[in-house]
């Protein structure tokens, strides 16, 4: 739904954040996109309803280009979104991204294990802060979106020292949140064991930006989706590669594929 729901949400000192409704309704559950029926095509090129392959991708760090963000949305309306924290009107970007069907993240950035070189940014969950610390920096990064179904970011500096994530995972967990991890599954043990809803997006599509080298990891992911029944991807908001992607989803279904929202393929929400 477009519409946010006030007894999902709860003061904090940075803005309203997402909390377990009293009834027991989350955010991840009252905003995720439904899952689309799904098909099976058999040899000789029909096609019939049933438990085919599925496949998640996501578009992640919109809203800081306009245009590509306002583009975004002419994608199949499974894709999941992910919105950037760094800008003031991520709520506005995210509630467009709504309207069009789209569920939607807001980015967790996380600091790397050499900030110097590589910084997240003022909102980057700090490495080798304490736990009150990391909670504190995690409420400035929730209080910046709104109608969204969890967040989503790289493990970066965490990768070493995963441990450092249990205190968010539960934090995550006790909101009715999800999160879905970019390029690795190195938190998903801490998710896990948390309970928290998880979803790895292994297979990054903007790594060389031609249209063959695109169009051919899309294969590869399609492959692997019927292989394995399920597979996942991300991209950043590159304009060649949104193009590919819509061209490659046109008749996706009739080769035995579903397109289906990230939240789909959560654990232990939905599962593959």
């Amino acid at each position: 739904p477009v519409e946010l729901f006030t007894k999902l949400l709860q003061a904090s000192v940075y803005g309203r954040v997402p909390v377990r409704a009293a009834d027991g309704s989350t955010s991840l559950r009252t905003y995720s996109a439904p899952e689309p029926e799904r098909v099976v095509a058999d040899g000789s090129g029909a096609v019939t309803q049933g438990a085919g392959a599925r496949v998640a991708i996501a578009v992640v760090d919109l809203g800081l280009d306009q245009q590509v963000s306002r583009q975004s949305v002419a994608l199949p309306w499974p894709v999941s979104f992910a919105v950037t924290p760094y800008i003031a009107t991520a709520p506005d970007w995210q509630r467009f991204m709504r309207w069009h069907g789209h569920e939607v993240f807001t980015m967790l950035p996380i600091e790397a294990l050499d900030p110097e070189n590589d910084d997240q940014g003022a909102l980057a969950i700090p490495v080798h802060d304490d736990q009150t610390g990391r909670l504190d920096r995690l409420d400035q990064v929730m209080s910046r979106g709104s109608g969204y179904v969890g967040l989503a970011g790289a493990a970066r500096g965490l990768a070493a020292g995963v441990d450092a994530f249990a205190a968010i995972a539960d934090d995550l967990q006790a909101r009715g949140l999800g999160f879905m991890e970019l390029d690795g599954r190195f938190l998903e043990p801490v998710a896990r064991e948390a309970g928290l809803p998880y979803i790895s997006m292994t297979m990054a599509l903007d790594e060389e930006l031609t249209p063959a080298s695109i169009d051919a990891r899309l294969d590869d992911l399609e492959r692997l989706a019927l292989a394995n029944g399920f597979a996942t991807a991300y991209t950043g908001p590159v304009p060649v590669v949104l193009d590919r992607i819509w061209n490659w989803s046109r008749d996706l279904s009739a080769r035995g594929v579903t397109l289906v929202p990230a939240t789909s393929l959560m654990v232990p929400e939905g599962g593959p």
